[in-house]
């Protein structure tokens, strides 16, 4: 996205470097540089004259502390994903920004800039991790796409195309609490997969089996289950289809002479 218009009117405009990183956004002679570190982490925002605005400080992937409101330290608490849901003002220790777990999922839930009832709003833009909202496109930018938290899907279709799953508007295989996507590319889980049981590894085998065996009698038979992400074959779902083979059988006897 490189320029938002209301009736007909620029309201923003948009730069990105050779890595499809924004860095620019303007409008006249305002203008907003921002700067990221070798990973891609967003590290700062600064005005025309070059004075920073935001600035973040990173642990690894974890955003942990902001300078804001004149350089002053803020501490950050990021949830298991690496989302930040409390900025603290560290010379005060009270909280001035507050985006809670106990909201709509996709993020669709705009943070609380004044949980201290002070009458003086944080402003802090980061989201999702990779993400950033966008007052002048309602959007939150994700690196390579722009993500709406009201729908839960992106504005634009994968740029890897299939290669990041068959749904390329999607975000995060549709669990943002267990998956992020911080390039708007792929998702990744934040909480690795369990290992798999010793009947899952025995259903893993035998079911594409029992299906190949059940098209021999009937060549459109699909086998599909309805689960969340990383679901996995069990027990449950092989003796389904050791039934339906099994019906297929007695009526092949019945039918031989």
């Amino acid at each position: 996205m490189t320029q938002v218009k209301r009736a007909g009117v620029a309201v923003m405009n948009y730069r990105y470097n050779g890595r499809g990183e924004q860095v620019r956004r303007y409008l006249g002679t305002t203008n907003t540089y921002t700067f990221y570190d070798e990973a891609g982490h967003w590290l700062g925002d600064y005005d025309t004259n070059g004075a920073p605005k935001q600035q973040a400080i990173w642990l690894d992937d974890l955003p942990v502390g902001l300078l804001a409101n004149g350089g002053q330290l803020h501490y950050i608490e990021p949830d298991h994903l690496g989302s930040p849901r409390v900025v603290v003002d560290a010379a005060r220790d009270v909280a001035v920004w507050n985006w809670s777990l106990k909201v709509e999922a996709f993020g669709n839930t705009a943070p609380n800039q004044d949980p201290g009832g002070d009458g003086t709003a944080m402003v802090f833009d980061m989201r999702f991790p990779g993400q950033r909202f966008d007052a002048a496109s309602g959007f939150n930018q994700n690196y390579f796409r722009d993500y709406d938290a009201a729908t839960g899907r992106y504005g634009q279709s994968d740029p890897i195309g299939l290669s990041g799953g068959i749904a390329t508007y999607e975000y995060s295989s549709s669990s943002p609490i267990l998956v992020s996507d911080s390039q708007g590319l792929q998702g990744r889980r934040a909480i690795p997969a369990r290992p798999m049981t010793t009947q899952e590894i025995f259903a893993r085998v035998e079911v594409p089996y029992l299906v190949r065996q059940i098209q021999n009698y009937e060549p459109t038979f699909r086998y599909q289950t309805v689960g969340p992400v990383g679901y996995r074959y069990n027990n449950q779902d092989a003796s389904f289809l050791r039934d339906i083979l099994r019906q297929h059988e007695q009526r092949q006897s019945q039918q031989c002479p």
